[in-house]
Formats: structure tokens, sequence, C-alpha cells
């Protein structure tokens, strides 16, 4: 499998993004868990900010911001807003490197380790700091408008947390698997080695 290049990673994020926003919406709603819906567009975004860069996530996020905003939205420029900010956020701490950045990182900063951790990790990392992120932001959103928060919507948030980390691996998966993350190896021309 050939690996795909840079510029064909930015054109695919955003039909994947679309893609993603028509399975959080039509697929997920059959598929709750505790009355809980996990979401496939943290999920996909932390993939995207792992395996495409910044450039790649903010394209991504910047389409799945739009969308929720069209669609979902109740606080005008709430999606528009959160989506870019927060997935620039992370993508500056969970982004592949590229030599250059890590040789600059090790002049500027020689007594450091600069060693990345795996991929897969850094995916779940993210992820997870997405879903807080934008379950806190949820949170204190409806304690502004006066909702009297319990101990069962703090459940209800790490629930979808718990719920999107799982459903990280089979999006992770796919996406990666398009993306052309994954090398065939060449199999021996005699048949099985």
């Amino acid at each position: 499998m050939k690996r795909i290049s840079s510029i064909r990673k930015f054109i695919a994020v955003i039909p994947g993004a679309v893609i993603m926003y028509l399975i959080q919406t039509c697929v997920m709603t059959y598929l709750p868990v505790g009355g809980v819906y996990g979401s496939v567009l943290y999920a996909y975004l932390g993939v995207v900010i792992v395996s495409c860069g910044r450039k790649g996530a903010f394209c991504a996020s910047a389409m799945l911001g739009i969308l929720c905003e069209a669609m979902l939205s109740n606080v005008k420029g709430l999606y528009i807003i959160c989506y870019p900010v927060l997935t620039m956020l992370y993508a500056q701490a969970f982004a592949d490197k590229t030599e250059r950045q890590v040789e600059r990182q090790v002049l500027l900063h020689p007594e450091r380790s600069h060693v990345q951790m795996h991929p897969l990790a850094r995916i779940f990392f993210c992820v997870l700091l997405l879903s807080v992120s934008f379950q806190v932001i949820f949170l204190a959103y409806g304690y502004l408008n006066g909702v009297a928060l319990t101990f069962g919507h703090i459940g209800r948030a790490l629930l979808q947390t718990l719920y999107t980390l799982a459903l990280t691996v089979p999006v992770g998966l796919a996406v990666r698997s398009v993306l052309g993350m994954y090398r065939r190896v060449p199999m021996p021309e005699g048949g099985v080695s």
C-alpha cells in the first residue's frame, strides 16, 4: 500500500469530517449506552490531530464546527469557536513532529527528553482531553444558565468520555487505514513465508 501524500491527506480529512458528522447524527442515535451517546467526532479529531498534524486538524475541526453550528447550535458561535480552538490547542501537544521540529527542540532544550509517545497513546490522550474539555464547557454552560449540577450530570459526562474512548479504537483504525498509515508487508513470490 502506498502512503498518501500530505496534500491528499488534507483533501481526505474534509470528506472524512462530513462522513463522521453523518455517522454521529444518523447512526449514534441508535447506539446509546446508559442513555448517553459517544462522540465519533472527538475520536475523529484525535486521530486527525496525531495523523495529519496541525493543518489537517484545523481543516477537519473547522468543517465539524461549521456543520455543528449550522445544525445543532443553541448558542451562536459555540461550536464554530470551540472545535478549532480546542483542536489547535491539543495539536500543539499531540501532533506528529517533523525532524526539523525535533532538531529545533533539541537545540533549544538539550536537557529535556525528545522522544515522542507512540501515536496510538497520543490519540487516546488527545481524545480524552478533547472529550473532557467539551464536557466541562457544556457543564459550565448549563450551570451558568441556572441548571443545578448534580452527580448525575457529572456521571453522564464521565460515561460519555469513556464511551468516546471506546469508539476511538474502530474510528482510529479505519481513519488511519484510509490515510495510508499502515504499510502492507510484501509477500514473497513463493507464497507464505
